[in-house]
């Protein structure tokens, strides 16, 4: 017979007193009952928190009566990881602790990679049909570098950036500039839009911050480049 082994209201608990200590708001999460995957097959608690694919489910097997090995999602490095069989104890004082410290840290780490993405789709990166991917001529190499320092002096000013937070910037542009004596044209133009957005996202810039920014960029920079942010 299958043993039923869900945890009690008062271990349930315990579990919420974890979460609000790691500054988790437990209404998002959500108990659910299934099937222990291991052997016998009697039903388990998982933990779920809404809206991601994170969980914890307390399970066990029949050849450690008393013991539970947790399955969760995230790991400290992994997307999936599970526990050895250990005691309650040892559940509630270390391995939920872990998890609920990687799964925080998990939500509250940005996705820079779909940020990347937002703000490229948010740019309309127009080249006239007739333009080549030629060397940038060595007179406009050196306004695109002086145009640069001017963006990182302004975006200093605008931001009130601290010391790091302008030598971020002005590397960035650095590089930027640079790389207008090596690339072709195009690939250039690709290449500005990447660094300012790396820029953008390396400042954390809120939206309106953002904005502001980039009609800076467009104001010294458009002429270089054939983009408009899109409204």
């Amino acid at each position: 017979m299958a043993e039923d082994i869900r945890l009690l209201k008062t271990q349930r608990n315990s579990v919420f007193d974890i979460l609000v200590e790691y500054g988790l708001e437990p209404a998002a999460f959500r108990w659910s009952t299934l099937k222990s995957t291991f052997s016998p097959k009697g039903p388990v608690s998982m933990l779920m928190c809404h809206n991601t694919s994170f969980y914890c489910r307390f399970d066990s097997k029949s050849t450690h009566p008393g013991a539970y090995r947790l399955v969760f999602s995230p790991g400290i490095s992994t997307r999936v990881a599970t526990s050895g069989d250990i005691s309650w104890e040892v559940c509630v004082t270390q391995v939920v602790r872990n998890w609920v410290r990687c799964l925080k840290r998990e939500l509250d780490t940005p996705d820079l990679w779909q940020e990347v993405e937002k703000y490229r789709s948010s740019l309309s990166l127009t080249p006239p049909e007739n333009l080549v991917n030629e060397p940038i001529p060595a007179y406009e190499v050196e306004q695109i570098t002086q145009n640069l320092q001017l963006l990182a002096a302004q975006t200093n000013e605008l931001h009130g950036l601290s010391e790091d937070q302008d030598t971020f910037v002005r590397s960035k542009l650095a590089y930027l500039a640079d790389a207008a004596k090596r690339q072709g044209r195009l690939d250039w133009m690709h290449t500005f839009i990447g660094v300012l957005i790396s820029i953008v996202i390396g400042l954390a810039m809120a939206p309106d911050r953002a904005k502001e920014f980039w009609e800076l960029v467009k104001q010294l920079c458009g002429r270089f480049i054939y983009f408009l942010p899109l409204q």
